[in-house]
């Protein structure tokens, strides 16, 4: 065994750790955009969610201080509502 036989091996090794560092590294941060995104999709319809409770909430909190007879059925109130929230996006 020469001198030289070692280094030869030893930057085959590196390589290889670096390309596998390489490689994970990118999986990871393809994973961690991935449930960014996730999150960020996630985010928006929880939003919709509270802004269209709220709305609802007042809507039911309207309908109760109005006069008696002239409130909205829950079905009328839902399409309203929904229509609203087609027109929103």
């Amino acid at each position: 065994m020469s001198n030289t036989e070692p280094k030869p091996m030893k930057a085959y090794i590196d390589e290889s750790i670096r390309s596998s560092t390489i490689s994970v590294t990118g999986s990871i941060k393809q994973y961690i955009d991935s449930q960014f995104d996730r999150q960020k999709i996630w985010n928006e319809q929880l939003q919709l969610n509270i802004n269209m409770l709220a709305q609802m909430t007042q809507t039911s909190n309207d309908i109760n201080t109005t006069e008696p007879g002239s409130s909205t059925t829950p079905a009328e109130y839902m399409k309203s509502l929904r229509q609203s929230q087609k027109q929103a996006t």
